[in-house]
């Protein structure tokens, strides 16, 4: 069981190293966000990359209590997994895997 630890943090180290901060949207926590909440900003066809604008969620945590998506200040490339094209302003959790941000439309 240890050493299924120590593969895994020295796979998290490779992929930190080969890829570096430079890759994931600024703002990210420590050692760079796994997901993201994005807004599609622009873009025109299924299966491509597509401009999109972080997200955080604001509101008061509290049970039952509403949130609201408000722009975080910067933009991404994510590439579309779906087979169709999303609409403009439509959020979508964005996934990072080794050196891209994917979400997934339809």
């Amino acid at each position: 069981m240890e050493a299924d630890r120590d593969d895994a943090a020295r796979l998290r180290q490779s992929l930190d190293d080969a890829d570096g901060a430079a890759t994931r949207p600024e703002g990210t926590a420590s050692g760079g966000a796994q997901c993201v909440i994005g807004k599609v900003a622009s873009g025109s066809t299924a299966s491509a990359f597509w401009t999109m604008t972080a997200q955080v969620v604001a509101g008061a945590e509290v049970d039952g209590g509403s949130g609201t998506l408000a722009d975080a200040g910067y933009t991404f490339k994510a590439y579309n997994l779906g087979a169709t094209a999303p609409s403009i302003g439509t959020p979508y959790l964005c996934t990072f895997t080794p050196y891209r941000w994917t979400f997934r439309n339809g």
